[in-house]
C-alpha cells in the first residue's frame, strides 16, 4: 500500500470527553475542564476509537452487522443494539439505566399499594366506610367531609350536580370518629397517589431510554459501516494535541489528531 505524502491533520472541537489520554500533557486548567466532560459517555473516546480501552470494530467483526437489527434490539432492550455492534461498555450504561428504571417502577407500585391498603383499612375501621372498588371521586369525598350527612347537606349545596348518597346504604356510608383520622386518611391517600404517579414517570423514562438507545445504535451502526466502506484506517503513529481556551465561549477545548492515512 502507498503511504500518502505528508501528515493529515484533523481538528475536532469537542464538548465532551475526548481528552482522557495519559500520553498528552495536561495543565491544571485542562484537568479541571476534563473532569466534568468525562461524565458524558455519549461523546466518549470510545466513540472515536482512540482511548484504547475497547478494540475498534474490524470489518470482519462488524461488516455484516445490520443497522436495522441493532435498532430493533435497542428498542426491545436498551443497550442490546450497542452490544450487538461490539460496544459493550456503551451498552452497559443502557443496561444499568434500564435496571434502575424498572426497579424504581416496582418500588413505587408496591409502596403505592401499601398506602392504598392502609387508607382503605383506616376508612373501614375509623369511619365505617366500605371503600373497596370505589372510584377516585368517592374516595375524595370521604377524605374531605366528616360524614355522608355533611356531604349531602353542605357538599351538594356547593355542587348540586353531585349524586345524593343514602345515609342508610352501607355501601355509601361513612362517619369519621375524629378529625385526626380523616386527616390521616387524606395523607395516606395522597402518598399512595404520589407513588403511583412516580411509577408512571418511570414508565415514561423506560420509553425514553428505548428511544435514546435506538437512535444511538443506528448512529453507531452507520458510523461503523461508513468507516468500513471508506476503506481508510488510522495508523499507529497517531498523536493528540490538546489546547484549551477557558474564556472562549465557543471553543473552550480543542483536540488535534495528527496521523497518516493508509489506503
Amino acid at each position: 500500500m502507498l503511504r500518502l505524502a505528508g501528515g493529515f491533520s484533523l481538528v475536532l472541537l469537542l464538548t465532551a470527553s475526548a481528552a482522557a489520554h495519559e500520553a498528552v500533557g495536561a495543565t491544571p486548567i485542562q484537568d479541571e475542564i476534563r473532569q466534568p466532560l468525562l461524565a458524558d459517555w455519549s461523546m466518549s473516546d470510545d466513540d472515536l476509537w482512540l482511548d484504547g480501552t475497547e478494540e475498534r470494530p474490524t470489518p470482519a467483526a462488524s461488516g455484516q452487522k445490520s443497522i436495522l437489527t441493532a435498532g430493533l434490539l435497542s428498542f426491545l432492550l436498551p443497550g442490546a443494539g450497542e452490544y450487538y455492534l461490539g460496544h459493550r461498555k456503551r451498552a452497559t450504561y443502557f443496561f444499568v439505566a434500564e435496571g434502575l428504571i424498572w426497579t424504581s417502577f416496582a418500588a413505587f407500585r408496591i409502596y403505592g399499594d401499601w398506602k392504598e391498603d392502609d387508607y382503605i383499612r383506616l376508612g373501614e375501621t375509623r369511619a365505617g366506610a366500605s371503600l373497596e372498588g370505589k372510584d377516585d371521586e368517592f374516595l375524595g369525598l370521604v377524605g374531605f367531609y366528616n360524614s355522608v350527612d355533611e356531604y349531602n347537606t353542605a357538599g351538594r349545596v356547593i355542587a348540586p350536580e353531585r349524586p345524593f348518597y343514602d345515609p342508610n346504604d352501607p355501601s355509601t356510608y361513612w362517619r369519621w370518629a375524629s378529625e385526626a383520622d380523616r386527616q390521616r386518611f387524606r395523607e395516606l391517600r395522597n402518598e399512595s397517589r404520589e407513588s403511583y404517579r412516580r411509577a408512571d414517570f418511570a414508565l415514561g423514562a423506560a420509553l425514553l431510554n428505548r428511544i435514546v438507545s435506538t437512535i444511538d445504535a443506528v448512529l453507531l451502526g452507520r458510523r461503523i459501516r461508513n468507516t468500513i466502506d471508506d476503506g481508510w484506517s488510522v495508523s499507529e503513529s497517531t498523536t493528540l494535541k490538546l489546547s484549551t481556551t477557558p474564556l472562549d465561549p465557543d471553543e473552550q477545548l480543542r483536540v488535534t489528531v495528527v496521523t497518516d492515512l493508509l489506503p
